[in-house]
């Protein structure tokens, strides 16, 4: 499962997963530099970066927005 980090803040960080529901986990236990918006997949070694997922939500989002303006008067 792939959660997206919501927020951190005071030492825990709200990680948010693919069907909406939350989750708080100790920053500690996520990878070293991990910040907000960052995607992570859960795995048997622990909690794992996906930038490749961020780039593709961040495109995603970038594509959208580009359309909203596009529709502008």
């Amino acid at each position: 499962m792939i959660d997206t980090v919501d927020r951190i803040e005071g030492g825990l960080a709200v990680l948010e997963d693919e069907h909406g529901g939350v989750t708080n986990v100790r920053a500690a236990d996520l990878p070293e530099g991990t910040a907000e918006g960052d995607k992570l997949e859960r795995t048997q070694m622990g909690w794992q970066l996906r930038p490749d997922l961020r780039a593709a939500a961040l495109e995603k989002n970038r594509h959208l927005l580009e359309r909203l303006w596009k529709k502008r008067p």
